[in-house]
């Protein structure tokens, strides 16, 4: 998770979140849980989405598979009808969203905007620095008291 100075999630900020609901996702406990199938949601929101999925309410007619939005439903339709309609000016290839082209054109633009607060080491796309810091990779620096030195532990990831 990429963070401001005041500690506030870029994500939280660019998608509009107020800091209330902001402080109530990342510090609070899971305070919704569905009957059904035992799922819990951080908020009332995401539970009244997730509870879609169950009504069938946002149903694919071409496989079955159910959905939490409209939104979510129309994207997956593209699926069968092969349509792609965002494409590269660079190289021509298509994409079925506009967020995957903006991804795809980092390759030619070389930009990589997302950065390792711990190295300073910058990414393309937002799950490889996540991969980076929290998963594959992650260091922590440990300072001995008795020594003026610093440590480098690094945690390695295990494949279950």
């Amino acid at each position: 998770m990429m963070t401001r100075q005041d500690g506030i999630c870029v994500q939280c900020v660019t998608n509009g979140l107020q800091e209330k609901a902001h402080k109530q996702i990342h510090t609070t406990g899971k305070l919704y849980s569905y009957s059904q199938c035992e799922k819990q949601y951080k908020t009332l929101k995401h539970l009244k989405q997730h509870m879609n999925v169950h009504s069938s309410k946002y149903k694919c007619d071409e496989c079955g598979k159910c959905f939490v939005s409209n939104s979510k439903l129309t994207l997956h339709r593209q699926n069968h009808s092969g349509e792609k309609p965002f494409e590269c000016t660079v190289c021509s290839k298509r994409f079925t969203t506009s967020g995957h082209l903006v991804r795809h054109s980092r390759i030619h633009s070389g930009e990589k905007p997302y950065k390792c607060h711990e190295c300073h080491k910058t990414f393309s796309e937002s799950t490889q620095e996540r991969n980076h810091t929290s998963v594959t990779s992650v260091t922590r620096r440990l300072v001995s008291p008795h020594r003026r030195e610093t440590i480098q532990v690094s945690r390695v990831s295990q494949d279950v």
